[in-house]
């Protein structure tokens, strides 16, 4: 891919992702925070390239037909150093945080495997677009942006994230979880996880790796986790997913501080090369292995998730381990975002009629085991206003928690409490409520064939199918 023009940078550095280049209010930060900007690749799939003029007015469309009123993109030719560039523009709009760099260049010859799964055998052309993500909110940015070519776009078959690694959004995937008007993605669509371990599946002798992608374009470190022992690996990336999340909505500690990242769950974060000092390159993590991984983890800034010791806080912790153990063997949970819990819950009550109907398909499953139990394992979470939470409160707090559903009732279900609240004193473990559907924030349905939440309905009615067909 050939190098447009950068993006105009109210200056900040944007030609060194990862480095030491900091944006003015990082210097209240002990962590140097990175700027690099997002890029995305729209694949154009007709014979000959568009215009300027005609992503002007496709791009204005998707804009206004998302803000409900007319929005004008104003675009500003710039001048061609690059003889594979068709064109290049720098380009604005009122309903966007910032500028961004719009451009047109003939496409890379793909693979026949990539071409056909990404449906691009007649690709030519790719529009290319560059920009530096809002450091106040990244995500809602993000979803702007890529909504614009989406839609914009309606003939594209993919569009690429190239700061996580290159990765493709193809169509079908677009039109369900990145362009549904009523249900925005979640931030984590900003970034990616990788885990580097001995083998696979991993052992408990293993020692894994995990790192972040992605999160240098939202302004913040990238986050690893070192020395995971390999049956705690699963748990581990969750973790730093659910962690991404945090810092995102609440921004990140300064190093050696306790984070607390779900109730009794407390973590700190060390920089990497602080970590790292003295390791064999033999190990996941070390200065060596870096330099073969790639990924940009051997540079810039990045936040190691370490075990906090309230006895020795400035001591340089190992893998959290003990946190690890909570989160997989008991009811542990992490912290979640007001923006993904109010997500969840409207996804949760939209797809109602689908855990309502699986609910009662199971029920005639035969039991699973000899003992008697059913093979299918429904949760139901609702959110209860906290004791503590002032009466005048319009918009109070509440705690979110977790029942066992007995029977549904139309929009409602009877359901019993299977855990005892923390901060909620009108309900106790083992009371049974009627709870309507306007209550509901999460659900969850274990499986023999896995585990499916709000986001997963349609691969839940598959299971039962499946678990139907079994028994008959």
């Amino acid at each position: 891919m050939a190098q447009p023009p950068r993006i105009p940078h109210d200056g900040r550095d944007s030609s060194a992702p990862g480095s030491d280049a900091l944006a003015d209010d990082s210097l209240m930060s002990a962590w140097p925070m990175p700027v690099e900007p997002i890029n995305l690749v729209a694949l154009w799939p007709r014979p000959q390239p568009p215009t300027l003029g005609e992503m002007q007015a496709a791009l204005g469309q998707a804009l206004s037909a998302t803000s409900k009123r007319e929005v004008k993109l104003k675009l500003t030719p710039q001048p061609q150093v690059d003889q594979s560039i068709r064109w290049s523009a720098i380009a604005e709009a009122a309903t966007l945080p910032g500028p961004f760099v719009l451009w047109c260049e003939s496409s890379r010859q793909m693979s026949e495997q990539d071409a056909d799964a990404l449906s691009a055998h007649d690709v030519r052309w790719i529009v290319g677009l560059e920009a530096l993500l809002d450091r106040d909110d990244p995500h809602t940015h993000f979803v702007q942006l890529i909504g614009m070519l989406g839609r914009g776009l309606p003939q594209t078959p993919a569009i690429m994230n190239v700061n996580v690694g290159g990765l493709w959004y193809r169509r079908p995937e677009m039109d369900t979880q990145l362009l549904d008007p009523e249900m925005e993605p979640t931030a984590d669509i900003l970034w990616v996880v990788h885990a580097l371990v001995q083998h696979h599946p991993p052992t408990p002798e293993d020692r894994g790796w995990l790192f972040t992608q992605g999160l240098w374009s939202c302004g913040m470190p990238e986050l690893e986790m070192l020395d995971v022992p390999g049956d705690f690996v699963q748990v581990a990336h969750q973790l730093l997913g659910d962690a991404a999340h945090l810092l995102l909505e609440r921004g990140i500690p300064e190093p050696g501080e306790p984070w607390e990242i779900g109730p009794g769950l407390v973590v700190t974060l060390r920089p990497w090369l602080e970590v790292i000092e003295g390791m064999p390159d033999e190990r996941f993590g070390s200065n060596g292995c870096r330099a073969q991984v790639g990924h940009h983890t051997e540079r810039g800034p990045r936040a190691v998730i370490s075990a906090f010791d309230p006895s020795s806080p400035f001591a340089v912790g190992g893998c959290p381990q003990e946190v690890l153990r909570q989160l997989k063997t008991s009811a542990a949970m992490i912290y979640r975002t007001a923006r993904w819990t109010d997500r969840q819950a409207r996804l949760a009550r939209r797809t109602w009629p689908t855990l309502s109907a699986a609910f009662a398909r199971s029920s005639n499953l035969k039991p699973a085991t000899a003992g008697g139990s059913n093979a299918f394992q429904f949760l139901i979470k609702a959110g209860f206003i906290r004791t503590d939470a002032p009466m005048t409160d319009a918009n109070p707090d509440r705690e979110h928690l977790w029942f066992e559903p007995l029977s549904f009732g139309g929009d409602r279900v009877q359901a019993r409490l299977v855990h005892d609240p923390l901060t909620v004193t009108t309900i106790r473990e083992h009371d049974v409520r009627w709870l309507d559907r306007d209550m509901i924030s999460d659900w969850q349905v274990a499986t023999p064939s896995g585990t499916f939440g709000p986001g997963m309905a349609a691969a839940l009615t598959l299971a039962i199918d499946a678990a139907a067909g079994a028994h008959s």
